[in-house]
Parts: C-alpha cells; structure tokens; sequence
C-alpha cells in the first residue's frame, strides 16, 4: 500500500511524462514541485526547457510578446472575477534576457522560462488552486507549480510556470498581502526590496552599504509579515529558518529571493492599481 507522499510523487512522474511527450490533446496537467525529488524535478522541468526548441533569442522574444499579452490577458480576467490584485509585465527585455543566456545558461535559448511572465497578490494561499485550476482549464496550459519559498531576509513569494499549446513557457508569481509593495515600492521614502537587494549583491560596494541594505530588507519585509491576514500563519510558521544565515552567507548566497531579481519590474495592472516603480 502507498503511502501519501509515494501516491504523490507517482501522480507528479505520470502527469510529467505526459506533459512531457506534448501529445496534442486539449487535457491539461498539473506537477507540483514538491511531490517529486529534487533531481527528478530538475531533470523534468529542464527537458520541458529544451523542448522550446529555441536557438535564437531574438525569435524567443517575439514570440514571446504574442504569449505575453495573451497571458495578461488572461490573468486581468482572473483576477478581476476573483476581485485581486493584479500585475501586468511586459516580455522580458533583450538585454537582461541575453545575460541570463550567456551568464546562466552557457548560451542555450531555450533554458530562458520567464520571457512572458505575471504576477496577482493573494489574500489566501488556496486562492492559487482557483487561478491555476483556471488557467488549466481544456486547451489552457500545462501547470508545473513551486510552492512558497521564504528567504533568509524574509521575503517569500511562490510561482507557477505555464506550458502552452506550443511548448512555450510562461511565469506567474505569487504574492503575499503587501509583499509586491514592499519588493518593489519606494512609497515610504526609501529603497524597494529589489533595489536594496541588488546591493547587497553588488561585491564592488563598501561592506557598511551592503549591509544596510540587508537591514532594510529585513525591517520592510519584517513589517509586512506582521500584517498578512491569519490565512498566512501556518505558512509562515513552515517556512522560517531555525537558523538564520550570518551577513556573510547572505551576500555569498547566489540566490536569496525566488524568481529573476534583476529582470524589469512588473508593473500594476488594472485591478488595485498603485503607485510603483516604473519598469525599467
């Protein structure tokens, strides 16, 4: 008899073959990261990378902008039936798109999986299951979801990555209450997350800067932690670290907010509109 956890993974290896062989048919498939191993899902989703079949980015981008819009689209009317907050993104642009190729990537197009990207706060966690089952609908998209992820400077999103018709791959991500605010806002008279990530980043800065920045980062994200709904409790308490990284393992980590921290902002769409950072 299985247990669970051993039902789980079977389902995530089967729905992941089938996404995998691309067989035509309108039925869509969710995997969810966290029911497979580690190198089970990193071997899957890189196959579903390099089926793109991208060799040339200038091509990747302009097919992307058609998916782009379309996924826009698609998640304003989600999220103005479901009554959130929604973030319109334009494609990703050739710049930073050809350094994460080159830097990342050792020049494989096809490994880019965020070109069309979106973005919905969340007032509940188990308001994803709605969108995704809605984006998942016949002849939608094959859904391959990561569930939340917290920092060691206490930012936490999650994010779903969609497989159209085509292959083509698509990135939503999820936010907390208030936590695309405090990434990407100057409304309080100081830095945004992402702009006091990047540096702390930057190895060329003096130590005091960058260690500001991290304070910051932690004071902002800290305060709006503090005011999630109680919906978030549970996560957040399976989320924190029993033990926080020193100073010097965070500017050593290669990663400490999920998703591309350096690719343009995404903007406010039409639902909840604020006053954000413009994207660059």
């Amino acid at each position: 008899v299985l247990t669970m956890e051993e039902f789980a993974r079977e389902e995530a290896l089967k729905a992941a073959s089938k996404i995998q062989k691309s067989d035509g048919k309108p039925k869509r498939r969710r995997v969810n990261a966290n029911d497979m191993g580690r190198d089970e899902f990193t071997e899957f989703f890189n196959a579903v990378r390099m089926n793109q079949g991208y060799d040339d980015l200038d091509t990747m981008l302009k097919d992307g902008a058609v998916v782009n819009k379309l996924l826009n689209d698609r998640m304003e009317a989600i999220a103005s039936d479901m009554g959130l907050t929604y973030y319109r993104a334009d494609v990703k642009g050739a710049e930073r798109a050809s350094e994460k190729v080159r830097d990342k990537y050792m020049g494989n197009v096809s490994m880019l999986a965020d070109v069309a990207r979106t973005g919905v706060t969340v007032n509940d966690p188990k308001e994803i299951d709605e969108i995704l089952k809605r984006f998942a609908q016949p002849g939608g998209y094959h859904v391959v979801y990561e569930d939340f992820g917290m920092t060691d400077l206490g930012y936490f999103d999650a994010k779903a990555s969609l497989i159209d018709e085509n292959g083509f791959i698509s990135e939503i991500q999820f936010y907390p209450p208030g936590m695309y605010n405090a990434k990407m806002s100057k409304a309080k008279g100081g830095l945004g997350g992402h702009e006091a990530y990047k540096i702390t980043r930057e190895k060329w800065r003096p130590i005091a800067q960058r260690w500001e920045a991290t304070q910051y980062q932690l004071k902002i994200y800290g305060e709006a932690m503090a005011s999630l709904p109680e919906a978030f409790s549970d996560l957040i308490g399976r989320l924190r670290r029993s033990a926080p990284m020193t100073f010097a393992e965070m500017v050593a980590s290669e990663k400490l907010i999920s998703g591309d921290l350096t690719s343009p902002s995404i903007s406010p769409g039409i639902m909840g509109r604020q006053d954000l950072l413009p994207r660059s």
